[in-house]
């Protein structure tokens, strides 16, 4: 058995400042190697106590048992990784359900915290099961998984507190359960709970097949959010939360006192025990300021709220084939509200509208496609609160087509007054409400590629074609394919702009055909991982196999102007 290695390497630096005379003291750090459990506490416990910034690297293998670092140091930190070469697969943590994994606490002092390349696994404990920590310095985790723990009290997963900023990247959460039998208590964060910190940053990971529960009656905090988070500053990017159950927003809960950036996430397939109530549903958002963009939200019971108190933007979202709640599929709500390019279809409210918007202030509704939406209750497709009498509504642009209601009114139920209703150039059917002015309004079947496929690019002949107006407010300059907004100089209805033009990009003399040699050149910059200049930088393979099969059906092809790479296909 290799022994326990305690490298110590010691940095001096000695600063004569010559003015004031003043001497630096030294800098240390400390480096450990470890092979197994008692050397890895040994480690935790030496750090714990030599006022150094230490790392920590843990060999090939299963470390098992309760493991902690209590210290009162600031001004330093601590790294526990994998060797180098190693992975989070090789190097596991294992509480064997006796007790927490692991536990780092510096109290009020600033320690910094730094995890990668770590398994942690099967701990069973109240509060914080796999990590439990307490600092208030900045945290990261990157590249770890999380799995299999069960905490009787919040956090799973992970539970954090007083941290100024934390940092969590390419680390998978799954399997982990907060649960409590008690009728009275709640239950918060099987993934993750996380409270008082500055800046939340959350990227690349992978939420999956998470539990959030208890036998409390009161189901709006029974078991809520497998990632429950209070913090000023909320960044949210590329994730995947799919699979995960709670009573309350299974997918998360968070609120910020700051601003909220939610960006490129997939949500799908979470499950919620009450998801017909309103407050329930897969997510829960709350900040002064919220930006809800490119997000895939599809197949989850019930979707959830919104709020952003000052500022809402919702851009570039797919709200698909989910179902609702009491007020709707998702409950949207600010004194400044936007939706800009969002595709919203196939989805099954309760009540109130697929989309429940409600403000006080400004609504705007810029170039969405709405359709095939259901609900029990009132406005399949929108139902807009506008009871305030200082609220504007101004809807551009729009498909809102072929909702249904069994209430009144499938595509629009306007409630209340406001103080100014505006409609322009919008193609929809059944509204309940009137508008103060509309101006250029259609009723017409858009004639969408495929809704079977969900394919909701406009087909050729449709009258959305170059019928919307240019002069809308903040109209967006790409459509939800990344495409410009404007083509044939006028600006379609919808979320995407038709096109026939566009080439196949493996076609390098634009000329509506594919030779063998440009297919050739193409898959080898496949192949290659090269960048390719015209399209999609890195080729996508649906892309590759598309001019392949167009090649191979005598290379001739056109634009039917449907969602890429599907669009091109062979002439007759």
């Amino acid at each position: 058995m290799k022994q326990f290695k305690n490298i110590q390497r010691s940095f001096f630096i000695t600063f004569i400042l010559a003015i004031s005379g003043m001497i630096v003291t030294p800098v240390y750090a400390s480096e450990f190697h470890v092979t197994t459990s008692q050397e890895l506490q040994t480690a935790l416990s030496t750090a714990a106590e030599n006022n150094q910034s230490d790392s920590i690297f843990l060999a090939a293998g299963i470390y098992k048992g309760n493991f902690r670092m209590n210290t009162e140091e600031s001004d330093t930190s601590i790294t526990i990784q994998a060797e180098e070469g190693l992975n989070a697969g090789n190097v596991i943590l294992d509480g064997e359900e006796r007790d927490r994994v692991l536990l780092i606490d510096s109290g009020n002092n600033e320690l910094n915290i730094n995890i990668e390349n770590i398994t942690v696994r099967n701990g069973k404990v109240s509060g914080g099961a796999g990590i439990r920590i307490k600092t208030k310095g900045e945290v990261t985790i990157d590249k770890c998984n999380i799995q299999n723990n069960y905490s009787t009290s919040h956090g799973g997963g992970f539970y954090f507190e007083s941290a100024s900023n934390i940092y969590i990247t390419k680390t998978n959460f799954n399997n982990n359960t907060a649960y409590n039998s008690s009728s009275s208590e709640n239950v918060y964060g099987a993934g993750l709970y996380v409270i008082s910190i500055d800046l939340f940053s959350f990227s690349d990971n992978n939420v999956f097949s998470n539990d959030t529960n208890s036998n409390n009656t009161n189901w709006r905090s029974a078991g809520t959010g497998t990632l429950y988070v209070t913090a000023k500053e909320v960044l949210f990017r590329s994730n995947s939360i799919s699979k995960n159950n709670a009573k309350s927003n299974s997918a998360f809960r968070i609120s910020a006192s700051s601003k909220m950036v939610f960006e490129n996430n997939t949500i799908n397939n979470n499950e919620n025990n009450n998801y017909s109530d309103y407050g329930s549903g897969t997510i829960g958002i709350s900040a002064p300021e919220v930006e809800f963009n490119n997000n895939h939200i599809t197949n989850n019971k019930g979707v959830g709220y919104i709020t952003g108190n000052n500022l809402l933007m919702l851009e570039s979202n797919s709200i698909i084939n989910n179902s609702g709640s009491s007020n709707g599929v998702m409950r949207l709500s600010s004194i400044l509200f936007t939706a800009r390019n969002n595709i919203v279809t196939s989805n099954d409210s309760y009540d109130k509208g697929c989309l429940y918007i409600t403000s006080s202030g400004t609504i705007n509704l810029i170039n969405n496609t709405i359709s095939k939406n259901k609900t029990k209750g009132y406005g399949g497709g929108i139902y807009l609160d506008i009871n305030n009498t200082t609220a504007i509504l101004n809807l551009y642009n729009n498909i809102i087509w072929g909702n249904t209601a069994e209430n009144e009114g499938s595509d629009i139920y306007l409630n209340g007054y406001g103080s100014k209703k505006n409609s322009y150039n919008n193609n929809v059917h059944d509204i309940v409400g009137t508008f103060d002015f509309s101006v250029n309004n259609i009723d017409v079947a858009p004639l969408f590629i495929n809704t079977e496929k969900n394919d909701y690019h406009l087909g050729a002949g449709s009258l959305c074609i170059n019928a919307g107006t240019n002069d809308a407010p903040e109209i967006p300059g790409l459509d939800l394919d990344g495409n410009p907004r404007i083509g044939d100089n006028t600006v379609d209805i919808g979320a995407y702009e038709h096109s026939s033009t566009d080439y196949h990009p493996a076609d390098a003399n634009n000329d509506w055909t594919l030779t063998s040699a440009e297919v050739t050149a193409y898959e080898t910059a496949w192949k290659n991982g090269s960048q390719w200049s015209e399209g999609p930088a890195q080729i996508p393979m649906n892309y590759l196999t598309r001019a392949g099969f167009l090649q191979q059906s005598a290379g001739a092809y056109e634009n039917a102007g449907g969602a890429k790479p599907l669009c091109w296909i062979p002439v007759d």
